[in-house]
């Protein structure tokens, strides 16, 4: 990663220069043909991973107005305001990308994990289900919620995911038994002490 963000830089940096902006390090000179856009998408992406939200996010501006109907694009976006837990514009972004792209499968699992949040959970499994089977779908959701620490909300999924499977869902069976490891210990520690 640290040489690809070092590679990516160089070539937005040199691409940028190109274009006779002279103040890089501030602002951005809208792109051309020669522009190489996916280089500057994955700047971006990696500049979110590294928390830089507003400077990716200024990326993915400056390639919309190359690319205004890239539903990868739209996508990006969203999940660059999904990490900053503004889902409603993050929401916003995924439909974009639908609309563009209704078969886009990592807006749609996007999409479905701002309904989890939400508890909007048939939704979730609507979307889920169209890229999934509604075991994986089940599961995914369970996930999400162990990870959010509502393990009795996960262990209903988790359970649900391993009734639909039709036969030995290992992946669902391991999250089910770790969730309820979680909620025992949890019990554990809500219990009042009791004397000898």
């Amino acid at each position: 990663i640290d040489k690809a963000r070092s590679f990516l830089k160089r070539t937005v940096m040199l691409d940028q220069q190109r274009l006779h902006n002279i103040n890089v390090s501030t602002n951005f000179t809208e792109l051309d043909q020669q522009s190489p856009l996916l280089a500057y998408n994955v700047y971006a992406v990696i500049n979110d991973l590294d928390g830089q939200h507003e400077y990716a996010q200024e990326i993915f501006y400056l390639l919309l107005k190359k690319q205004e109907n890239s539903a990868l694009i739209y996508t990006n976006l969203g999940y660059s305001f999904y990490l900053t837990n503004n889902y409603t514009v993050a929401k916003s972004y995924y439909k974009k990308a639908l609309d563009i792209d209704s078969n886009f499968e990592r807006a749609k699992l996007n999409l479905g994990l701002i309904y989890v949040r939400n508890s909007q959970y048939n939704r979730a499994v609507q979307l889920f289900k169209q890229v999934m089977t509604y075991a994986e779908a089940y599961n995914d959701i369970g996930y999400f919620l162990m990870l959010d620490g509502r393990y009795k909300e996960a262990e209903y999924f988790f359970q649900t995911a391993v009734d639909y499977s039709p036969s030995y869902f290992e992946k669902g069976n391991i999250n089910l038994e770790n969730v309820r490891i979680y909620l025992s210990a949890e019990n554990i520690l809500d219990s009042p002490l009791q004397s000898p």
